[in-house]
C-alpha cells in the first residue's frame, strides 16, 4: 500500500474516531430543545413516572449544557476507544477530547499510516482538528493537525466501515434522554452509587417503530432526527441506561445498539457540569486539510481522447 493511500485511510480512521467521540459526549441540543416544537400529551401507565422524571432531567441538562466527560466506545470488531475531555452542546460541537484506540482492527491501520493511537481533537463550530502526531508532522513539513469540516460528513467515514451519523450536532446527553423518554418500557431500575455519587438508574429500549409515534417531551423534529440516525446506522434496537443525580443531571449514560456495523456500545461518565469550554484552533501553518489529503491520495484520471 502506498504512503498516500495508507495516510488517507488512517486519516479517515482518525476522522471516524473523532466523530464517534463527540457523538458520545455532546453536540447541539440545548438550542433545539429550547426552540420547542410539537409534542404529544402526557403519558399514562407505568412509564409515566419515569418519563416525567427524565423530562425534568432533560430540561436541566439542556440549561447547563457543558461538562467534563470520560468514557469508552466499542464498534463491533472495528474499534475500541476511550475518550476524555470537556464538551459544550449549547450551540453546536464545541470542546476538546483525547481519544485513545485500545483495540479493534483500526489500530493497525493507524500505525500503518504513521499515526498515533492516542490523539487530541479540538471541536470548533465550523470544523474539528485532530492531532495526528509527530511522525506525520515530520513527513508533512511540521503539519500534524488534520482539519475536517462538518458539512458533507459521511462518505469517506462510511466507506471506512464506521456508522457515524451525519447529524453530529444532534448527539449529546439530551439525545439519550430523548431516546429513553421515547421508549415504551422506560422505567426506574433502582438507586445506585456511581463513582461515589448517589443516583437513580433508569432504563429503556427503543426500536425504529417507537420513534414513529408521538411522545411527551420529545418534539416531532427531534423524533425525525433520531429516526434519521437510526436509518443511517441501520440500528434495529438500542438500550439506554441513565444514572441521574439528585441535581437532576446525568452522572453516567450507557447505550448498546444493534447496528449494521455490529454492536455499538457507549459508556460515558459526566462531571463538573457548567465547566467553561474554550477550544482554540491550531495555527494554520501546522494544519492539513482533510479534503486535500483525500484529493492527493486519489489516483489521477486520464482525460478522454479528443
Amino acid at each position: 500500500m502506498s504512503r498516500t493511500r495508507s495516510r488517507r485511510i488512517a486519516a479517515t480512521a482518525l476522522a471516524a474516531a473523532a466523530l464517534l467521540a463527540m457523538a458520545a459526549c455532546g453536540g447541539n441540543d440545548s438550542a433545539r430543545h429550547a426552540a420547542g416544537g410539537t409534542t404529544a400529551p402526557g403519558t399514562s401507565g407505568t412509564a409515566a413516572p419515569a418519563v416525567d422524571a427524565l423530562a425534568a432531567v432533560q430540561k436541566r441538562t439542556s440549561a447547563v449544557h457543558s461538562a467534563r466527560s470520560d468514557g469508552k466506545v466499542t464498534v463491533g470488531s472495528l474499534a475500541t476507544l476511550t475518550l476524555k475531555g470537556t464538551t459544550d452542546w449549547a450551540h453546536g460541537p464545541l470542546g476538546t477530547l483525547t481519544v485513545t484506540y485500545t483495540g479493534g482492527s483500526n489500530i493497525g491501520i493507524l500505525r500503518q499510516g504513521g499515526m498515533s493511537t492516542t490523539t487530541e481533537t479540538r471541536y470548533l463550530p465550523d470544523a474539528f482538528y485532530t492531532d495526528m502526531g509527530p511522525a506525520v508532522a515530520r513527513q508533512d513539513g511540521g503539519k500534524e493537525w488534520l482539519k475536517k469540516g462538518y458539512n458533507g460528513l459521511g462518505k469517506d467515514v462510511d466507506d471506512f466501515g464506521v456508522a457515524v451519523p451525519d447529524q453530529l450536532d444532534k448527539a449529546s446527553p439530551t439525545q439519550e434522554l430523548d431516546l429513553a423518554i421515547a421508549s415504551p418500557d422506560v422505567h426506574e431500575v433502582g438507586r445506585e452509587t456511581v463513582r461515589g455519587v448517589p443516583a437513580t438508574h433508569y432504563r429503556g429500549t427503543v426500536r425504529p417503530a417507537d420513534l414513529a409515534r408521538r411522545v411527551p417531551h420529545v418534539t416531532d423534529a427531534d423524533r425525525a432526527a433520531l429516526r434519521k440516525q437510526f436509518a443511517a446506522s441501520r440500528t434495529t434496537a438500542e438500550q439506554v441506561d441513565l444514572w441521574i443525580s439528585a441535581d437532576h443531571l446525568p452522572v453516567q449514560v450507557t447505550s448498546r445498539a444493534t447496528t449494521g456495523d455490529g454492536t455499538l456500545q457507549i459508556a460515558v461518565h459526566y462531571s463538573d457540569y457548567g465547566v467553561a469550554v474554550h477550544p482554540q484552533a491550531p495555527p494554520a501553518a501546522k494544519t492539513l486539510d482533510y479534503e486535500q489529503v483525500m484529493k492527493e491520495s486519489r489516483p489521477a484520471t486520464t482525460p478522454p481522447a479528443a
